[in-house]
């Protein structure tokens, strides 16, 4: 449909911290209990965003792994075109 476009976003997977050089305890380090803020997906709309800033991401979609990287597709909509502020199901995005 015109004005969605499907952007395919690659994501390098796994997002282990790097471990210190000089010495503290082990305990401290932080390396394996710290849990990321962000999701592989929410970084990927993200990206996607960045590269496109006068579009708005409307939703996203795992496509593909493998043991390096995950790809997602995001959905993103043009705001200002037409048939998407015509559109009863898409059309909020363009009164925003």
């Amino acid at each position: 449909k015109k004005g969605f476009i499907v952007v395919r976003v690659r994501v390098r997977r796994g997002r282990r911290r790097p471990r210190p050089r000089m010495g503290r305890r082990q305990k401290r380090m932080g390396v394996v209990k710290i849990r990321p803020a962000k999701s592989l997906r929410l970084i990927a709309e993200e990206r996607a965003a960045r590269k496109y800033p006068n579009l708005e991401v409307l939703n996203s979609y795992w496509v593909w792994e493998d043991g390096m990287y995950k790809w997602y597709e995001v959905l993103i909509v043009d705001p200002n075109h037409p048939s998407v502020k015509g559109d009863k199901g898409v059309g909020w995005i363009s009164r925003r």
